[in-house]
């Protein structure tokens, strides 16, 4: 499922010298944490959007400055 696919991106990314962010632990919060999912019951709320934008960013932050 998700996990091998994520795992296979992040094994060809390193091949290619990329980098690649997690954010599923985030969406794996969506199932218990309701304010994470939009009104349509299906797509991240600005909640969870927000969330991935820190992890995102800290991680763009760091490549920038290495």
């Amino acid at each position: 499922g998700i996990l091998r696919f994520n795992q296979i991106v992040t094994e060809e990314a390193r091949k290619r010298g990329l980098e690649v962010v997690d954010i599923f632990p985030i969406s794996k919060k969506m199932g218990q944490d309701k304010s994470l999912v939009a009104k349509d019951g299906l797509h991240p709320s600005a909640k969870a959007y927000a969330e991935w934008e820190k992890i995102i960013f800290q991680a763009a932050l760091e490549l920038l400055t290495r």
